[in-house]
């Protein structure tokens, strides 16, 4: 899907419709350390472009909410890191 939408994007950068399958593929790519941060653009992209998709602006906060939560874990993370050397 990746590949695909990124030719489609190639030829024309405005198509939403492969701003959100790429977003999408990113995001379901739970292992990849940069995915929720690329379907972030490319569906913040794909609402410049398109206003009024509901389906892409409800992705759009998908994709916030998940990075919510890895930044909360990642502090929490590094706070018990952290903590651990003050012993």
């Amino acid at each position: 899907v990746l590949w695909h939408a990124g030719r489609a994007l190639r030829t024309d950068p405005k198509n939403v419709k492969a701003l959100f399958r790429r977003g999408c593929a990113h995001l379901s790519k739970p292992d990849h350390a940069a995915g929720v941060d690329l379907a972030i653009q490319d569906f913040a992209r794909a609402i410049e472009i398109d206003p009024a998709n509901k389906e892409v602006a409800q992705w759009l906060s998908k994709a916030k909410a998940q990075q919510r939560a890895h930044d909360k874990s990642s502090v929490g993370l590094c706070g018990r890191m952290l903590a651990g050397n003050e012993r």
